[in-house]
C-alpha cells in the first residue's frame, strides 16, 4: 500500500482541533477510549469531529457554483480543480433547511454525476435547500487517458475504503502521539491516498448533516439506470424512484459508501453505462428534481418501484490465476470466456441453460457467488456443461461489465434468483 505524506503541521492541527473538541463537549471520532454512536442498524459507527477549522488541510475547497464556468467540454471543466477532489454549493434562499449531498466521480471512469455538475453550473438553479455536490476521484479521473481509470493503479477503489472499521483505523492513526517528530519535517502515514480521501468525505457528511446522501455511479457495460439500498423505507424507495424505477436492496458489505449506517437515507445511483447520454440525463434530470421540490411532492409522478432483493455477487477468487477475456467463441488460452456483448442483457431474465460463454474445469472453479449471508452460491446459479458456462436456475442479471480489468478487480456481475 502506498504511503502518502503530511505536512507535521497538517497532523498537528488535525490533532490540537480534535483536542479542542473534546475540551467543548463535541462528540470526538470512535478511538480506543473514545465514544461511538450506534445508529438504528446496530452497528457501532464513530462520532465524527464537528469542529475542526483549524484543520484546513483537511477540508474540500467549496465553490459557488454561480462563480464557476462549466467550460466546453468535460475535460476542460475537470482541469480547473488541479486533480483536487472539492465541493460546489448551491445556494437557497432559505438556509433554515438541512442542505442536500450528492457525492459523485467516487470512481474515475463514471462520469455522469460530473456531467450533470457541469449542466447544472451551466444554468444554476435556485434550489429548495443549500445543495453540495462532492466530486472526488479527480486525480484518477484526470490520470491519462482521461476518464479511463476506475481507481489510480496500484491503489485500492475509494468505494470500498467506507467500513465503519476502515475510518475508525485511519482516525486512531492520525490522533496517535507516534505520528509525532520534532526532527522530521514530515510524517509518513501508511494510509493509501484513497482511505484518506474516504476520511476525510465521511468527515465532510458528518459536518454537514444532509437530510440524505444520493452517490451517483455508472456501471462499465451498457444498463439501464438503477439504484442500490441497505433499507426500503418510503423514503429511501421515493429518493430512487427519481433516478430509476428499478431498486437493489443488499446488504453485502463491500465498504461503499452507501453501506455506512447513517442517520438520514442514503442511497447508490447507477445512472447507466459510463459515456451513455441517457445515463448523463439521467443524473441531471434526478439531481434537478430533487433540488427544486420536496420529496413527497415528487410521488405523484414516480414510477412504480421495481424491487430485487438478496443478490449475488459473482468474482473470481482472489488466489487464482486465470485468464478472463470476451468473445463470439472460446477464446485461446483464455480460462474463461464471456460473451463479447453481454453488457447488453443487464437487467434481462436469464433462463436455464441459457449460456453467459465458456470456460475451462480451472477457470469455473476459479469462480465465487456469495450472497449477503456469506454463503457459497456458485453452484445454485451457475453450472459448466460441455464448457459452456450456463445459468442453472432463472436470474436477473445486473452490473454485467465487459471490461476484463473491472471484472477482475472488482467483479464480473450481481445475480437474483427469480422465483417462480
Amino acid at each position: 500500500m502506498a504511503a502518502t505524506t503530511f505536512a507535521l503541521s497538517e497532523i498537528k492541527a488535525f490533532r490540537t482541533t480534535s483536542a479542542a473538541s473534546d475540551a467543548q463537549g463535541l462528540p470526538a471520532f470512535s478511538t480506543p477510549g473514545y465514544s461511538c454512536q450506534r445508529v438504528a442498524s446496530g452497528v457501532m459507527m464513530p462520532n465524527i469531529v464537528e469542529d475542526m477549522q483549524a484543520s484546513s488541510e483537511w477540508d474540500f475547497k467549496i465553490f459557488d457554483a454561480t462563480q464557476l464556468s462549466p467550460e466546453d467540454s468535460l475535460a476542460a471543466f475537470i482541469q480547473k480543480f488541479n486533480n483536487q477532489p472539492f465541493v460546489v454549493r448551491f445556494n437557497s434562499p432559505s438556509s433554515q433547511e438541512k442542505p442536500l449531498l450528492f457525492t459523485t466521480l467516487l470512481h474515475g471512469n463514471e462520469t455522469s454525476g460530473l456531467e450533470a455538475l457541469r449542466r447544472l453550473v451551466d444554468n444554476p438553479p435556485t434550489p429548495i435547500c443549500d445543495t453540495y455536490i462532492l466530486v472526488a476521484s479527480v486525480k484518477a479521473a484526470s490520470t491519462a487517458p482521461m476518464f479511463f481509470h476506475r481507481m489510480l493503479p496500484g491503489l485500492p477503489d475509494l468505494n470500498r475504503c467506507f467500513s465503519p472499521e476502515t475510518l475508525q483505523q485511519t482516525q486512531a492513526a492520525l490522533l496517535s502521539p507516534d505520528n509525532d517528530s520534532t526532527s522530521s519535517q514530515a510524517v509518513q502515514l501508511h494510509f493509501s491516498e484513497p482511505h484518506l480521501l474516504a476520511f476525510r468525505i465521511w468527515r465532510f457528511i458528518m459536518q454537514l448533516k444532509p437530510r440524505w446522501l444520493i452517490d451517483l455511479h455508472n456501471t462499465s457495460g451498457a444498463s439501464p439506470a438503477f439504484t442500490v439500498v441497505r433499507h426500503l423505507t418510503d423514503n429511501h424507495v421515493l429518493l430512487c424512484q427519481q433516478f430509476s424505477p428499478y431498486i437493489i436492496r443488499s446488504n453485502i458489505n463491500m465498504g461503499a459508501i452507501f453501506e455506512l449506517p447513517t442517520p438520514f437515507p442514503c442511497i447508490t445511483v447507477e445512472c447507466g453505462g459510463t459515456g451513455d447520454e441517457l445515463a448523463n440525463q439521467t443524473a441531471f434530470t434526478g439531481m434537478h428534481r430533487l433540488m427544486m421540490a420536496p420529496l413527497a411532492d415528487l410521488q405523484k409522478d414516480s414510477e412504480p418501484a421495481i424491487i430485487l432483493t438478496d443478490p449475488i455477487r459473482l468474482e473470481v477468487k482472489a488466489s487464482a490465476n486465470i485468464t478472463l477475456n470476451y468473445g463470439n467463441q472460446a477464446k485461446k488460452g483464455a480460462d474463461i470466456t464471456l460473451l463479447e456483448d453481454i453488457d447488453r442483457f443487464n437487467f434481462a431474465s436469464w433462463e436455464p441453460g441459457q449460456s453467459l460463454g465458456w470456460a475451462t474445469e480451472s477457470g469455473f472453479s476459479a469462480l465465487t457467488a456469495v450472497d449477503e449471508q456469506g454463503r457459497e452460491r456458485i453452484d445454485d446459479i451457475l453450472e459448466l456443461k460441455n464448457n459452456s458456462l450456463q445459468c442453472k436456475t432463472r436470474l436477473h442479471l445486473f452490473m454485467i461489465t465487459n471490461r476484463v480489468d473491472i471484472a477482475l478487480s472488482d467483479c464480473l456481475l450481481y445475480a437474483v434468483i427469480l422465483r417462480a
